[in-house]
């Protein structure tokens, strides 16, 4: 596939999505969103403050034009080993090998085989009284906050707050707006009861084979787990489930403070396909003669065909992510740069 045919390709599936807040410009505004409140305070920079920040702006701007050049040439080289690496699995990889019987004249080779991963492990998650037979149980856990955030517009900075679920808890201290304990946009007293975490299966097989650790973490599949309201309510008497997630309190008025759990489950059964070297009775990354590691897992089941294809196409969108990521910051170090000129002329 050439780069015009990967770049074009790339393009067509590619989804992007920009968000835009437009605060009015005011010394203190608020604004009411539905439930959430906003409140914006704005700043504007001295002539003297822009400049000087447009000179260290100017500093970076001639850092990030350089790295520029360097991620570049580092992609487009390694672009060329990775061509490289997936050609020769290519070439070496013995297809459509059964993974009902293990049979020794492969050991130390490629192979390619696509069987059932199966796993008899009960996961628990001992804070929410969970035990399940799967590959993975995993959760999200968040916490109710006022949150911060600011943009520069017409050379003044924008500050606006909002209340949302994030994955830790937000120091409201440092605020703009002050944030200290009692004020408006205060998460004082907040703590954190619940962390975000997993566990895996240690025993999984695939057929007579059994899977290493760092295979059984790629298997993907996950499905929501609907949390049982009854065996919460015996744990945490004030906490609720809706729509299968846990909360800490009322889920309809959530709190500053209040928290909510998320959990999933990968099946104990899921159809995978794996190229990688067979060793004994399991499998070990395969080293090409480039010096690149490959070990490679994917769902369902794929001819050694389609395996290679998606190697490719992952190749190419990285290729193409770092070319283009290259080629932004080339283009931001050159506007930082000129940064200076603008704020000289702003006076």
């Amino acid at each position: 596939m050439h780069y015009e045919q990967e770049l074009s390709f790339l393009m067509k599936t590619g989804i992007y999505k920009e968000l835009f807040l437009q605060i009015t410009r005011v010394d203190i505004n608020s604004v009411f969103c539905s439930d959430e409140r906003v409140m914006a305070s704005a700043r504007r920079n001295s002539y003297f403050g822009r400049v000087i920040g447009s000179f260290v702006a100017a500093v970076f701007g001639i850092g990030l034009f350089v790295g520029s050049f360097v991620l570049l040439g580092w992609n487009e080289k390694d672009a060329t080993r990775q061509k490289a690496a997936i050609a020769e699995l290519e070439d070496v990889a013995i297809a459509d090998v059964s993974a009902q019987t293990i049979n020794p004249d492969y050991d130390g080779k490629l192979i390619h085989t696509a069987y059932e991963a199966i796993s008899q492990d009960v996961l628990e998650f001992k804070e929410l009284g969970i035990k399940e037979n799967a590959i993975r149980v995993f959760w999200e856990a968040e916490i109710y906050q006022w949150v911060e955030s600011s943009k520069t517009e017409n050379d003044r900075r924008v500050y606006s707050y909002s209340k949302k679920w994030v994955d830790r808890v937000q120091d409201s201290s440092s605020f703009d707006s002050g944030g200290q304990e009692g004020g408006r946009h205060s998460n004082h007293g907040s703590n954190k009861k619940f962390s975000g975490g997993n566990i895996f299966a240690s025993n999984v097989m695939f057929g007579a084979f059994k899977l290493p650790p760092s295979l059984i973490k790629k298997i993907k599949g996950e499905q929501k787990y609907n949390i049982d309201s009854g065996l919460v309510s015996d744990l945490y008497p004030g906490g609720s489930v809706s729509d299968g997630v846990f909360y800490s309190n009322n889920p309809t008025s959530p709190q500053i403070g209040d928290e909510r759990v998320k959990v999933f489950i990968v099946p104990p059964k899921k159809e995978v396909t794996i190229m990688a070297r067979q060793s004994g009775q399991s499998f070990l990354p395969y080293q090409t003669e480039n010096n690149i590691s490959k070990e490679l897992l994917y769902m369902g089941k794929k001819s050694k065909e389609e395996v290679i294809d998606a190697q490719r196409f992952e190749a190419a969108l990285k290729r193409w992510g770092f070319r283009g990521g290259g080629f932004l910051a080339m283009w931001l170090g050159l506007v930082m740069i000129l940064k200076p000129l603008r704020a000289i002329v702003s006076f």
